[in-house]
């Protein structure tokens, strides 16, 4: 396992530098050492990609998808290789980097894995993609006793194509009739972006921005990543400074041009930007406060590192109801976790200056923290004296909770069960270490392995642990708790809003009662850990399956 990690972690170092062949070299050396773990290929199909090489890359992306079919972001990177495969072997000269690149043979010959990647392409708007997979499919498993359904899954998939230019052409009609709707231009972007229409939807996103400047675009990751992809951020930025120029008080266009700096490179001039804005920020807050009463801050006091799910959305707009606790420019940072390269600076750009000699408190809230490998010993190398507050929720509701979530943003395509199941299989090949990194739904689920890391390297008495189903049954209690562990005083709140819900029916009893037994070793196992009752288990006083809106 250390040599594995070594050679793991060198790829993903390799890959952030941009230096794509010493990347898959490392990696394809990590594979042969351990060829179980789902990131691995994940991240050597980056790199092949980079390269142009996207054979190699989709066969690395399937290996990937055999291991875990849920890992985020894999459905739309097995579409861009598969599209840039058809795009590649049409070219009447082949390019140097084509060379070699004919990996179909690596690729696997598990039909029902193409009926399943299949699915979550159309379930995600990826129509072209889909009938390029099903094409290769059929050549890849020509005998299979599932031919009829992968030639129904082409046929469907040609249909959505058709469907999709159909929609595409609606869009544009709506933002003809109606252009001082922002949402028309995302809309558009959006279905060229499902139709891997890149250049397209760059152009709709751009000119989205060119002309509602103060819309929250900054909340969409997708429109940057296809903006930086198709080189449009020097077209944005311009239009973005001109405005603040003339009006600096508005706090979404200073988000959205940090957001575009940020993905330019140009870090300094993001610090600069949030700084600004987090200075706004506080004046309209503290109306009666100067500048010469502020003072920088040099780091939070607290964090919500989880879990996804559990409504840390909630809690979180509940706590900063309080008038000594400040939030940052927006709730999740994801620095910890998937921003960590942009730097401290960058990342304490973002909080609200501290008044001097106040006893405020100033925190974030990323779910992504709890899970993922590397944030605990990030923030500890950093910040060893933060307080950390983590929500757990009932993990078979949290389970189905973050399933439908998914189904809802489109990156789901198989049923529960399906889902589930296979979930459930990888599960049972991965040790400890390889659980602690896993997406799923069941292994973001699974506390004892997510928690680790963080009570190996943070005192108890730094963290506060809090099951989900107390705080939205008794939430005042729970807010006094933590008013208490930050160390600032008792606040009345006059409502307690569920933020973010989701909305779906119940599942089965008898799906419900297999979930339980699954996660009962895993839920006995953190009582241990933590020397305390949360009140999970079936002989206690029951609190999961109530709450299907969160």
């Amino acid at each position: 396992m250390g040599v594995f990690l070594v050679h793991q972690n060198l790829g993903y170092a390799l890959l952030q530098l941009q230096q794509w062949r010493a990347a898959a070299q490392a990696l394809t050396t990590a594979i042969a050492l351990q060829d179980d773990f789902p990131w691995s290929f994940v991240h050597l199909g980056d790199a092949r990609q980079a390269l142009q090489k996207p054979r190699g890359a989709i066969a690395a992306y399937l290996r990937a998808a055999q291991l875990q079919p849920t890992l985020p972001g894999l459905i739309p990177k097995l579409a861009e290789a598969l599209l840039l495969s058809v795009t590649l072997s049409s070219e009447e000269t082949a390019r140097s980097s084509w060379t070699g690149d004919d990996a179909s043979q690596d690729w696997p010959t598990d039909p029902q894995l193409y009926l399943q990647l299949g699915t979550a392409l159309l379930a995600s708007h990826q129509s072209r993609a889909a009938v390029q997979l099903y094409r290769q499919a059929l050549q890849v498993c020509p005998t299979s006793d599932l031919t009829t359904p992968l030639t129904s899954g082409l046929a469907e998939s040609l249909e959505r194509q058709s469907q999709m230019q159909q929609q595409i052409t609606a869009h544009q009609q709506t933002l003809h009739q109606t252009p001082q709707d922002p949402q028309a231009h995302y809309r558009l972007g959006m279905a060229l972006l499902q139709n891997q229409e890149w250049q397209a939807a760059a152009i709709a996103f751009t000119q989205g921005l060119a002309e509602h400047p103060e819309y929250p675009w900054w909340f969409y990751s997708n429109i940057w990543d296809v903006l930086v992809r198709q080189g449009q951020l020097e077209r944005v930025i311009p239009p973005l400074q001109q405005l603040l120029a003339n009006t600096p008080h508005t706090l979404n266009p200073a988000l959205n041009l940090g957001e575009a700096l940020s993905c330019q490179g140009d870090l300094a001039g993001a610090i600069a930007c949030y700084r600004a804005a987090s200075q706004q920020q506080t004046q309209q807050r503290y109306p009666s406060a100067t500048p010469s009463q502020w003072e920088a801050v040099t780091a939070p006091d607290f964090l919500i590192i989880g879990a996804m799910r559990s409504g840390t959305t909630s809690l979180f707009s509940a706590l900063c109801q309080h008038p000594l606790i400040q939030a940052p420019l927006k709730k999740e940072l994801d620095f910890w976790s998937w921003k960590f390269d942009r730097g401290v600076p960058w990342y304490l750009a973002h909080f609200p200056p501290r008044f001097a000699g106040a006893t405020s408190r100033i925190g974030e809230a990323s779910p992504s923290y709890l899970g993922h490998w590397s944030a605990a010993a990030r923030l500890q190398a950093q910040f060893p004296q933060m307080k950390l507050i983590v929500l757990l929720r009932h993990p078979v509701d949290r389970t189905i909770s973050h399933y439908f979530h998914w189904r809802r943003l489109g990156w789901e395509g198989r049923s529960l069960e399906a889902a589930l199941n296979q979930e459930m299989i990888q599960l049972g090949r991965q040790t400890s270490s390889e659980i602690q990194r896993a997406s799923g739904y069941l292994g973001q689920s699974l506390y004892v392995d997510l928690l680790q890391p963080w009570l190996t390297r943070f005192p108890r008495d730094q963290i506060r642990l809090l099951p989900s189903e107390s705080f939205y049954q008794t939430p005042a209690h729970t807010l006094a708790q933590i008013y208490e562990f930050l160390g600032v005083p008792a606040h009345d709140l006059t409502c307690y809003p569920n933020l973010n819900p989701g909305h779906y029916a119940d599942i089965s009893a008898l799906l419900r009662q297999q979930l339980t037994n699954f996660f009962q070793p895993s839920m006995l196992d953190l009582e241990t850990l933590l020397g305390q009752s949360l009140g999970w288990l079936p002989d206690q006083n029951f609190l999961g399956g109530v709450d299907r809106n969160i």
